[in-house]
């Protein structure tokens, strides 16, 4: 042991222990007293954990004295005695304010009561179940000065208080009373704390209440909060004043401009990662209701970095998503999210979206995302199991639904185009690839493929060269994709696609074609855009390959329905069939509103649209030729005079040349029989030619320019 401290309480080598233990400078041995290891203890084996000791003149270190469970119960209770009086007080006051039997001034007097009983403690009080409801009432039934004297304490403790789990009921009633009486309190509240606040569940409610109060300058401002503080600190401000004030909001400083604006990659880049940082915990925990969120998934999605996007794809694709789709912006982040999904995540999706599929449909925005999505999804078997059987369940209401017959028009029927789902739709389709995998389709290689599936034995897919020529023009515009950003839009064919949405099992295409003839009058007379259905039906190259069966059943309910306008049979009591078995449409369509087609504004424009329309082959007869034989036909002369003129010339102008012909001749004669005036049918915005030949030869030059 030479060299060493003698035992556990020697010092180190060659020098005394700490504290004058027993330990021996020549490193001889220890004697250790009696009592064993704590008897040593005693003795000072230990004492260089101890500190000095009081025989060395120096002041011993004071402890705190340790308490036992009982006095730490004790001193609990005591520290609660008093927050127990005050929240015992207020309630007393509370129960007897609360009722609205009491006269105004005693409710008053009891609230003012339970405010000064709160006060100083009014910020931890509202963190309480009870108290924070007692904090609420108070504050909409006190005077005005303890009133403001509340206000006073709480808002200088918004934010803390809006992550508590009742104190951030208080805060919203802070805001609803700040809109109300004081605009400069409420623009200010919260500022520059938006992206923290956003991060917590209770403080995300408050938020997304706040950005339905303030003004469109401060709902600009706080998105520039997610983008990064430079962008709130340095004059920003002054410029998101300006833009707002802007008609067309062109200087709106959005994050595409701000990226455009950016020094560099590396500027660029670090923006990005920034904005993207201050949401990503918002995203993870799935606070995506608040529209703010939306707006900045709109703005940040078309411009991220690729790891960014996996992200947050694979974040947000699931149960998730449903809850973004009743909104414009978010509407855009889904259409986003659905093109750049994998095929596992979107059949995630498509299972969540199982039993909520008509109520997105119906949905003005929520339409959009399911035309997206059916524009994408490459399994038809599980859309047709768990998208389009809820369609199919009540297709009535589905089909009567203007925003439901945009999304199977745009989807299921057709590549989206501006009437469908609108020009807006249709330019972020185009941007987030949607349209490549709508318009698939259209090219070369997807009819032959469609021709296959349908197995209707085109002559140019029996060559194998023209094959491989498509075959490989096809990889090439994949690859192409691939490279554009677009690798996560379908690979299927838009045309194979949508004829085995509408043929596949289940038969979506008789159903909605069956749905269209039962309310084909209600589609008719809608101003509102749901007839664009039928536009959809009767163009529909898919659904006429697919069930030719239903298209000619609605190109019948519409010539029937036409007939039925002009005669008024069903008002004066000689129902059609099929309108007798539709017993919910005769009790919804009163008799002094309802109005034939002939003389209806919106009901005769859609029935020129329809006879515009190209006909399709192997339909037969033409819907121009079961609108002339059933409706129009001998009564030229009724429907020339009133909307039903429109019809008149589309049918004189129609691409089947029997019923032009028709058409035309029975004008000539009206016109000759002075039944018809010669200028009440036009034909392009000009008089018919049948009425140019009837013409006196010496009329002026004015009018042979017209007849011209």
């Amino acid at each position: 042991r030479s060299g060493r401290g003698g035992g556990r309480g020697g010092g180190r080598s060659g020098k005394a222990p700490r504290g004058g233990g027993s330990g021996r400078a020549d490193g001889g041995d220890v004697t250790k007293p009696k009592g064993g290891e704590r008897g040593w203890a005693k003795a000072g084996g230990m004492s260089f954990l101890k500190g000095p000791s009081r025989g060395e003149g120096v002041k011993a270190a004071t402890e705190p004295k340790k308490l036992s469970a009982a006095q730490h119960a004790k001193a609990r209770n005591d520290a609660k005695s008093v927050t127990k009086a005050v929240v015992k007080d207020a309630v007393a006051h509370w129960e007897k304010f609360r009722t609205t039997t009491a006269p105004k001034a005693e409710r008053e007097r009891h609230a003012d009561a339970a405010l000064d009983a709160m006060a100083g403690d009014l910020v931890a009080l509202c963190m309480g179940p009870k108290t924070a409801r007692v904090a609420q009432s108070a504050l909409k039934c006190a005077s005005d000065a303890k009133r403001a004297a509340a206000f006073a304490e709480l808002t200088p403790h918004m934010a803390e208080l809006a992550k508590g789990r009742h104190a951030h009921f208080v805060v919203k009633k802070l805001l609803d009373y700040f809109e109300r009486n004081d605009t400069a309190a409420l623009e200010s509240a919260l500022k520059r704390k938006t992206a923290m606040l956003l991060r917590q569940q209770w403080s995300a409610g408050v938020v997304d209440h706040l950005y339905h109060l303030v003004s469109a300058k401060r709902r600009r401002f706080m998105l520039l909060e997610l983008y990064g503080k430079e962008f709130t600190l340095f004059g920003a401000e002054d410029n998101v004043g300006a833009a707002a004030a802007d008609a067309d909001a062109e200087r709106a400083p959005t994050l595409p401009r701000l990226l455009a604006k950016a020094s560099g990659a590396d500027a660029r880049r670090e923006i990005l990662r920034r904005t993207y940082d201050a949401m990503w915990p918002c995203i993870e925990k799935g606070l995506v209701d608040s529209p703010l969120v939306h707006k900045w998934l709109a703005e940040f999605l078309p411009v991220c970095l690729p790891g960014q996007m996996e992200e947050l794809v694979e974040a947000l694709c699931g149960p998730v998503l449903l809850r973004m789709m009743h909104t414009k912006d978010g509407a855009a982040a889904c259409s986003w999210i659905v093109s750049r999904a994998t095929p596992k995540q979107r059949k995630a999706l498509a299972k969540a979206c199982k039993g909520h599929v008509a109520k997105i449909a119906s949905n003005e925005h929520g339409a959009i995302v399911m035309a997206a999505f059916l524009s994408v999804l490459d399994d038809t078997a599980l859309a047709n199991k768990a998208l389009l059987g809820e369609l199919r369940a009540g297709a009535d209401d589905v089909v009567c639904s203007r925003a439901a017959g945009r999304m199977v028009a745009a989807a299921a029927l057709a590549p989206p185009s501006a009437t469908s789902v609108g020009a807006e739709a249709v330019a972020m389709f185009e941007a987030c690839g949607v349209l490549i995998s709508a318009t698939q389709g259209e090219n070369a290689d997807a009819d032959a493929d469609a021709g296959e599936l349908a197995g209707d034995g085109d002559d140019d897919s029996d060559d194998d060269g023209d094959i491989a020529a498509e075959i490989a023009e096809a990889a090439r515009a994949k690859k192409a994709a691939a490279k554009a950003g677009t690798s996560g839009v379908s690979k299927k064919a838009g045309e194979r696609r949508r004829q085995e949405l509408l043929g596949g099992s289940g038969q979506l295409g008789a159903t909605v074609c069956a749905a269209a003839a039962r309310n084909v009058g209600k589609l008719m007379r809608d101003s509102k855009g749901a007839g664009e259905l039928l536009v959809a039906l009767v163009t529909s190259t898919s659904l006429a390959q697919a069930c030719p069966e239903g298209l000619a059943e609605v190109c019948e309910a519409i010539a029937e329905e036409a007939a039925r306008e002009e005669a008024g049979e069903a008002e004066a009591g000689g129902e059609t069939e099929r309108d007798k078995s539709d017993g919910d449409e005769g009790e919804d369509e009163d008799e002094e509103e309802w109005e034939p087609v002939r003389t209806h504004f919106s009901g005769s424009r859609l029935l020129r649209r329809l006879l515009q329309a190209s006909p399709l082959e192997g339909l037969s007869p033409s819907l121009a030729a079961r609108v002339w034989q059933r409706a129009v036909s001998g009564k030229v002369s009724i429907w020339g005079k009133d909307h039903g003129a429109k019809v008149v010339a589309a049918l004189c102008a129609s691409v089947d040349a029997d019923v032009a012909k028709a058409a035309a001749q029975e004008v000539k004669a009206a016109v000759k029989a002075g039944e018809l005036a010669k200028d009440a049918v036009r034909v392009g915005g000009k008089r018919a030619a049948v009425e140019v030949a009837d013409a006196p030869k010496s009329a002026s030059k004015t009018s042979k320019r017209l007849r011209k």
